[in-house]
């Protein structure tokens, strides 16, 4: 509270209220990198590919380049410390060459004006993405999306810079910051193998997944692999025995190992109710 030019002046903060919908509708999202994200209803929405192409293919050869510079700059340095005898004049040309070297990557801009390119790329992709998914979405919708570690997804940022698992908590964190200021419900549920079920038949094996391509190594079941990891995300919301699996192990060790148990059960009643249904 301030008085200025003869007017009282009163700043208060607040929160923004918004009345909480009734939902009925529960919608699993992967969000993936070729996909932004995919659904379990089979709405498909955005695509980092591109962003990412332009990382590796134009921004990491740029810095390499620049780490050549310094890789070469080091090795003089090297050769100068541990050859002390040089004459006089190669002394003088070798200490050149490291100012020359040394100016060139002061004024070796390409590499940042690239990356802060890529930055840009990948904020649009992500808005865009975000804003298609709440322009779709129902009032009575409840959205189930992997938990995903966010320490290790900023952690991936600083250590080797903008590749998927960073792009793909960043985009996470923005949706849930979307669904939350919007008012919708939505649930954060165990990652574990939810891309690597089969959500036909239950068998769980990473040969079920080759990239994009779903095919179940036991019934044959085929899909996009996007889109079966929504339905399994879905699936750790809706099934009472999966939710009872994942709160159990919330806190503690063993979820992956109690996981393999029931999908393996599931899929030993599913093989006896279809054996005409088997891959031989």
């Amino acid at each position: 509270m301030c008085i200025k030019n003869g007017k009282l002046h009163i700043g208060w903060a607040y929160t923004r209220s918004m009345k909480q919908p009734k939902t009925s509708v529960v919608r699993g999202v992967d969000t993936g990198i070729t996909d932004v994200f995919h659904t379990s209803d089979g709405k498909a929405i955005g695509s980092m590919k591109p962003v990412l192409d332009f990382y590796h293919n134009t921004v990491e050869p740029s810095f390499a380049g620049l780490s050549d510079l310094r890789n070469k700059k080091r090795s003089v340095s090297h050769y100068l410390r541990h050859h002390k005898d040089l004459p006089e004049d190669v002394r003088r040309s070798l200490i050149q060459k490291m100012d020359r070297l040394d100016y060139m990557m002061q004024t070796m801009d390409a590499p940042y004006r690239k990356k802060r390119r890529y930055y840009g790329m990948l904020d649009r992709e992500i808005h865009k993405s975000v804003t298609g998914y709440m322009d779709g979405l129902k009032r009575d919708t409840f959205t189930v999306i992997e938990r995903l570690d966010i320490k290790e997804f900023k952690k991936s940022r600083k250590v080797n810079g903008m590749f998927s698992c960073f792009a793909r908590g960043k985009t996470q964190e923005a949706l849930m910051k979307a669904l939350n200021w919007k008012g919708y419900d939505f649930v954060e549920v165990a990652p574990e193998f939810t891309s690597q079920v089969c959500p036909v038949c239950g068998n769980l094996d990473s040969a079920n997944r080759d990239g994009k391509r779903f095919k179940c190594i036991c019934c044959g079941h085929e899909d996009d692999a996007d889109h079966v990891g929504s339905i399994n995300i879905r699936e750790r919301a809706v099934n009472k025995d999966l939710m009872d699996i994942c709160e159990k192990h919330r806190y503690g060790n063993g979820l992956q190992n109690a996981l393999k148990d029931y999908y393996m059960e599931q899929n030993e009643i599913f093989k006896k109710q279809h054996p005409q249904g088997m891959v031989s």
